[in-house]
């Protein structure tokens, strides 16, 4: 891969964001659910534990719960759950707006837009959508895919793919700006370069920032 100006003027032509944790952050949300729903299955669920969710699908977090606890449930029993934690979420959600939009990102895609890049929202969230709606954002974005429109969630590359098939695009064409280490693994699994926000563990990005106000062209450049 090319790298510096180089690579942003000739190759990079689009970039991916991850929703939660680079667009907005709902994690509290998510948190409050499944501890609600821990508290009702009398099983332990912490920070610690939630920390591990980052990434991950509804199923695969359930999964983790579930794992840490050693319980064993139906399937019938996991999707009734899983069902259950969404609405809870969904209403937790109510009162999301625009000024939840995590800072630096709003003019960020803006002035990537300015540029000609085309920008995408590659999110494991099967609520997505309904998100971008709350934040009045969903007009941004040349695509957007979700949970809902692939079969492997994080960390299996699909939906940073699915992103760049929908625009004809290279994935060595692709950055993808990720808050979690799936989400890495996955950029990374796609031949795709990429940015990590937040946690020291995401060293395998090609680059890590502390926080979304830290997003510059310059930082693209720099690559």
């Amino acid at each position: 891969m090319q790298h510096g100006t180089d690579f942003y003027n000739d190759v990079l032509k689009l970039v991916i964001f991850d929703l939660d944790g680079v667009i907005t952050n709902t994690a509290h949300y998510h948190y409050l659910a499944w501890k609600k729903i821990a508290d009702e299955l009398r099983i332990t669920f912490d920070d610690q534990l939630n920390e591990q969710l980052k990434g991950l699908s509804r199923y695969d977090s359930l999964d983790v719960i579930l794992d840490a606890n050693h319980l064993k449930l139906s399937q019938y029993q996991k999707e009734d759950l899983i069902a259950y934690k969404n609405k809870i979420y969904q209403l937790l959600l109510t009162e999301l707006s625009e000024k939840d939009i995590l800072e630096g990102i709003y003019p960020f895609i803006l002035r990537l837009k300015q540029d000609g890049k085309k920008v995408a929202v590659g999110s494991s969230s099967r609520n997505a959508q309904l998100i971008l709606e709350k934040l009045n954002m969903t007009s941004l974005f040349d695509t957007i895919v979700t949970g809902c429109d692939v079969e492997k969630s994080k960390p299996h590359p699909d939906i940073f793919l699915q992103c760049a098939y929908r625009l004809h695009i290279n994935p060595k064409a692709c950055l993808v700006i990720e808050d979690a280490l799936s989400g890495i693994e996955a950029a990374t699994r796609a031949n795709m370069t990429s940015i990590g926000i937040g946690s020291e563990h995401l060293n395998q990005a090609t680059i890590r920032l502390s926080q979304t106000r830290e997003l510059t062209i310059d930082i693209i450049k720099s690559i």
